[in-house]
Parts: structure tokens; sequence; C-alpha cells
């Protein structure tokens, strides 16, 4: 079994070495992996050849996790990990994980060919169907690692290069932890010589283990969406754009698609980019500004949208100074690209800067502006502030693909931009 776990996984290598499919890419606390695979290719070699490097293959625990796959797929069909190949209609993940969210197509699981036993996800349109234990020409499957907290370099063990990482990292200008919910160790809500200490206590004085999860939480809206939450400093931020579409006391948002009607609002509304719903579960809602300050709120119960000033307090954690804060239109040097996901799923190439440090995520949802017209889905993310300039215009923020900074501005109520919450 183990000649055969190592020639699955040669194979694999020699795939990966050939593409452009094998950069690691980080979601919610773990690390996926995209491997093409020949024609022919099984469920269980695909299944073995996780296993023989140190994952499983991935599964969906919710519609975000299942969509996030479709896209790290796209345009290929993928093997998830999920069976019921020991009793029929028996699905589970064969991780372990418990079996509660599904997305089937219409009419599946049909088992047409009655050994139909194993999920492949469409990247076309995030749904699923049963499928035979092979692919009948060239697809792909996805590896799916659990982070470690204190795992720093992701090698997969916690030990002193851990700690020569974090220091080259934090005082010698060295690349940041790839995904930073795991470097918290003493779970304050900061990175600095604090975790190291706590480090070199728990590996050579028998202290605690590294927790990571006092920094990292979890926060419902109205609707039941369910989104990741960060400290950063001391505020807690929303790690998502908000998808919310009823007010706090149930009442249903108005969603305007018409251009026309959005450009002669007074009153609150959103959309989905472009009105098309398929960029809801990434980027969230666009929001006019009417929204974010009706009475009936649309943050979840204990958060509120962040003033202009706790936006300043966000970007001063961050590195700017007060002078820099307070100014209008771009500034600061890196504080942006802290703030910004890593890599270039979302965002367009080159993403300057962007190591989201911070763990804050910021998606370019683009924008939608006050004559209803759509641009910048990819290259730009702008959050409203709740803060009035003057009576016709809001303060909001703005990040660029191609820059590091941050945009403090203002724009008419009309817009639609995103939102990010934060803790009351």
């Amino acid at each position: 079994m183990k000649t055969l776990r190592f020639s699955i996984a040669f194979i694999c290598l020699l795939f990966c070495m050939q593409t452009s499919w094998c950069e690691d890419v980080y979601y919610n606390g773990h690390k996926y992996r995209t491997i093409i695979i020949p024609q022919d290719f099984t469920w269980h070699q695909s299944r073995d050849s996780a296993i023989s490097l140190g994952g499983y293959l991935a599964v969906a625990n919710s519609a975000e996790e299942n969509n996030f796959l479709a896209q790290i797929s796209y345009p290929y069909t993928t093997f998830l990990g999920g069976t019921d190949e020991e009793a029929e209609g028996n699905w589970h993940w064969i991780n372990g994980d418990t079996w509660s969210f599904t997305a089937w197509r219409a009419g599946e699981p049909n088992n047409a060919w009655a050994d139909e036993d194993y999920i492949g996800l469409s990247s076309l349109d995030s749904q699923w169907n049963d499928m035979r234990n092979w692919f009948i020409d060239q697809q792909v499957f996805i590896v799916e690692w659990d982070i470690n907290c204190g795992d720093i370099n992701n090698d997969c063990s916690i030990d002193i290069l851990d700690i020569v990482y974090y220091i080259n990292w934090k005082f010698k200008n060295g690349p940041p932890p790839y995904d930073m919910s795991i470097a918290d160790l003493n779970s304050d809500g900061e990175y600095d010589i604090l975790d190291i200490v706590y480090f070199v206590n728990y590996k050579f004085k028998n202290g605690p283990q590294p927790n990571c999860a006092a920094s990292i939480g979890s926060v419902v809206d109205i609707d039941g969406n369910t989104y990741k939450t960060i400290k950063i400093g001391d505020q807690w931020w929303m790690a998502e754009n908000l998808r919310v579409t009823h007010f706090g006391n149930g009442e249903a948002i108005p969603n305007i698609t018409d251009n026309s009607t959005w450009i002669g609002l007074s009153t609150p509304a959103y959309c989905e980019f472009n009105n098309n719903i398929e960029n809801l579960i990434t980027y969230g809602c666009l929001y006019n500004w009417y929204a974010v300050n009706d009475i009936r709120g649309i943050a979840p119960s204990g958060w509120h949208v962040p003033t202009d000033e706790e936006w300043k307090q966000l970007e001063m954690y961050l590195g700017m100074s007060q002078a820099d804060a307070d100014l209008i239109g771009y500034r600061g040097n890196d504080e942006g690209g802290k703030l910004k996901e890593s890599g270039t799923i979302h965002w367009f190439s080159p993403n300057t800067g962007a190591t989201n440090e911070s763990g804050f995520t910021a998606l370019p949802g683009g924008s939608r502006s006050s004559d209803g017209t759509y641009s910048n889905l990819g290259s730009n993310a702008g959050f409203w502030s709740s803060t009035e300039y003057v009576s016709q215009d809001c303060w909001f923020r703005y990040l660029y693909f191609h820059l590091s900074g941050i945009n403090h501005s203002y724009d008419n109520k009309r817009s639609g931009f995103s939102v990010r919450c934060v803790k009351d």
C-alpha cells in the first residue's frame, strides 16, 4: 500500500510540475491544493493521493466553502471527499466531519449506473452529481489540510524553525506567515515578542499549547449567514463581506436591480454585483448608505457598521500615523496590503503588497455608482463607514489591486459599496 501511495503521489507531483495548479491557497483555517489528473484517474486514487500528501480529499461543509472549492477547480469538475460506497444513500465525509450541507443538482443523487458512489463538484455552477469511480476525461481533485496553530512556516510540525520564521518576519522584514490566524500564539490579538515567549515556554518549559482560537471567531446574521471574525488590536472585525438581505427586525432590504430606480433612491437598497447572484457568496452584497444608516440595522446583533473613527483606529493599529489617517485621499504605505487577501484568486494581478497580515481578508467586490453602473470587480474593494461627510456624501475606504495603501474619501449616499461590521 505504501508503494502504491508513493506511486500515485509521484504521478501527481509530475502533473504539478507541468502546471500552475498546485499553488497552495488558504481559506477559513485550511490549506488547499488543486491537482490536475489524467483521464480514468479514480476517486480512490485521488483519495489515496491526498492522504499520501498529508491531507485528505476536500470536503464542503457550507455553501461558502463549496463555492470556494468550485472557484479553485474552475473550469474542471473535481472529486470531493464524500461517498456512500459502504451503504447506498448513507453519504458521509471521509475525514469524519458531520454531514450537514449538500449541493445536489436537481434529480441527484440518482445512482443511474448503480455504482455512482462519489461526489463530483461542477465548477460551472457549484452543484454536485453522484459519480462513478473515475472521470472519463482530464479533471482535478483538491487536497485539503487542517492548519495547526503555531505551524508558522507551514512544514506540518511545530518546532524551533517556526520561531526562526517568526523572528525573520517580525524583525528582519521576512515574509509573513501563510495564514495569520495561526500566528497569534498567546491569543492576545497581537503579533509580537510575547508570542515568541509563549512558544519557548510551550516547547522547552512544558507550558500550555498555543491556542489561536481566541483571536478568531464567528457571528451569525438574521438570515442565518455565518461570518468568520478576527480580532485586530482591540477591535473585532468581520473577516467576510456582509451579505444580509433583511434588517434586524426581519423586514426585507429592497433588492434594486434597475438602474433608473437605483439613481432616484433616498431609501435603503442592496444588490449583487452586476445583479448576478453568483457573486453573493464570495463578495457579499453592495449596499447604498441609506441601508447602512437605517435605524432597523443591517449588522448582526451586537455588531455595527464602523464609524470613520473606527476605520482610523484599524489603520493606525496597522501602522498608519494619526496625521496620515486624518488625511483625505490615498495615504499610508502598506496598511492596505495588510488588509487585502493575498494572491490572485480574487484580486487582479499584481495585488501589490497583499499579505493579509491582519486577517481582515479584504475582497475586491467592486462597486455600484450613484447612476447604477457596476465597476471594478476584482480590482477594487470599497467599504462604507457610518459617518456622514456632508448631507449627500459619506466616508468610505477603498483598496486597489495595484497599490498597498488605503484611500479615505467620500461618495454619494446612493452609491453601492461592501460592508464590514465591527463588534460593539
